[in-house]
């Protein structure tokens, strides 16, 4: 028998979240029109949006943010669609959500970032798409890591730490640009 829990994941009342997580944009589409809810929640605070984010299906997450999904709605523990499509890796959808609204430096409630994510993943693309999207390589979770040290590589351990560097010099060197001396 199934668990109480496992019953609210798989709440087959939320039409509009197996459509979203099976990537059928027909059906998605189909739903919409028929009033149901971008923003409803499942048993675990997910939006449909995160279950196309976390399955990496793009289109879907463009068709629910057109419609009106919450780009940085947060589901349990705060992560929000991004997170997922960041530490699972699928740029594409990381792109469209990015494109939708979703904030680059949205920290969970344990201080982890969509970069962070990425970069735990080993998603060279998707740490790339959040950099280009003023991600901040400096911030650090509530254990003090930032996304160079969840990095599993050395090439994108290096690459964070750069960016990280020139986002630290950004400030300094604007300021010296400003002077006049």
């Amino acid at each position: 028998m199934a668990s109480r829990k496992d019953e609210r994941q798989e709440d087959p009342c939320l039409p509009l979240h197996a459509s979203a997580r099976s990537g059928d944009a027909t059906s998605l589409l189909r739903d919409i029109g028929a009033g149901a809810d971008v923003n409803a929640r499942d048993g675990l605070s997910r939006t449909p949006l995160h279950l196309a984010a976390f399955a990496g299906h793009a289109r879907c997450c463009e068709l629910l943010l057109s419609n009106g999904a919450a780009p940085n709605a947060g589901a349990a523990d705060d992560v929000a669609p991004l997170h997922f499509a960041a530490q699972r890796g699928h740029a594409a959808a990381v792109r469209a959500l990015l494109a939708g609204g979703a904030g680059p430096n949205r920290r969970t409630r344990k201080g982890q970032t969509p970069l962070m994510a990425a970069a735990q993943a080993g998603s060279a693309e998707c740490v790339a798409l959040l950099l280009r999207r003023k991600a901040d390589p400096r911030l650090a979770n509530k254990r003090g890591q930032r996304a160079a040290d969840l990095a599993p590589s050395d090439e994108l351990r290096d690459k964070l730490r750069r960016a990280a560097e020139e986002a630290a010099a950004a400030p300094a060197a604007a300021a010296a640009a400003g002077r006049d001396d």
